[in-house]
C-alpha cells in the first residue's frame, strides 16, 4: 500500500484526579504501589504530601489533587502511588 498513514502506538496509564482523567506514558512508570504510611516533610512545597518507604527507598509523595486544582483531600482506600522513572523524563 502506498501513500498510507503511519501510525505509532503508544501505551499509556490513565488515572484519575478529581475525576479528571491523565494519562502518562507507560515506559516513565516504574510501579503502581498501595499507599502504606507517609512521613511528613517541614518547609517543603505545598503539592509534597511527605515521603514514603518503597521497599527500602525514600520517595517524594506529590498530591496531585493539589498540585493541578490546588485542593487537599485525604488519602482514599483506593489511592494509589505511581512511581516514576524520572530519568526518562527530558
Amino acid at each position: 500500500m502506498t501513500g498510507g498513514v503511519y501510525m505509532e502506538t503508544k501505551n499509556i496509564i490513565v488515572f484519575l484526579v478529581k475525576e479528571k482523567e491523565f494519562a502518562l506514558p507507560l515506559e516513565k512508570v516504574q510501579s503502581i504501589e498501595k499507599v502504606e504510611e507517609i512521613s511528613s516533610v517541614e518547609n517543603g512545597p505545598d503539592y509534597l504530601q511527605g515521603m514514603a518507604d518503597i521497599r527500602g527507598d525514600l520517595i517524594p509523595v506529590i498530591d496531585g489533587r493539589k498540585l493541578f486544582f490546588d485542593e487537599t483531600e485525604g488519602i482514599a482506600e483506593n489511592s494509589r502511588l505511581i512511581l516514576l522513572n524520572t530519568e526518562l523524563f527530558p
